[in-house]
């Protein structure tokens, strides 16, 4: 009776690896906030910068120094030459290259005589938007309605998919 050996009891492992577990997250854990804390660092010096060189940093400052001008509005010029804008018929966008599916020619190669006849419709279509346009540019204060800050409300109007006006100006420009 007396020789019963003992058997060491085994220890559990469980308590050891939740433990390393814990640590692994918890440096884990201190390497992305010294990473975040490094960057929001870095994006606050640029930020500082930009503002001691006089630009606006914030939606509000932005709102601040976006100012309507008080002589005329390059703004309320585009508003009226969009509204101006005369569509293609779909049918004939296969043949308009820039402002249809057309792809242009090689350099050096001719358009289509029909492609030049459907340029020039196009564009005595938009004759009065082109002026328009050509007129806004020269206006040198441009600020659509709306607050840039947030929460502020800007008129859908002229939010909706801009016409291809400038694709018009290119072809004046050629044509």
């Amino acid at each position: 009776m007396g020789s019963e050996e003992t058997k060491p009891k085994k220890r559990a492992r469980w308590p050891k690896r939740v433990i390393h577990t814990g640590l692994v997250l918890l440096l884990l854990a201190a390497a992305y906030g010294a990473y975040r804390w490094y960057w929001i660092a870095q994006v606050n010096a640029r930020h500082a910068a930009i503002r001691a060189e006089g630009y606006p940093v914030t939606l509000e400052e932005l709102d601040a120094s976006y100012k309507r001008p008080t002589g005329p509005n390059a703004a309320d010029v585009y508003e009226e030459a969009f509204s101006h804008y005369v569509e293609i018929a779909e049918e004939k966008w296969p043949l308009l290259p820039i402002v249809g599916d057309a792809e242009l020619p090689r350099d050096g190669a001719p358009l289509p005589e029909e492609t030049k006849k459907l340029i020039l419709a196009h564009l005595a279509a938009n004759e009065r938007t082109l002026g328009l346009l050509h007129k806004a540019a020269a206006v040198s204060g441009c600020r659509y309605p709306g607050t840039l800050a947030p929460g502020g409300e800007w008129p859908v109007a002229h939010m909706r998919p801009t016409p291809p006006t400038w694709r018009n100006c290119w072809f004046s420009t050629r044509w």
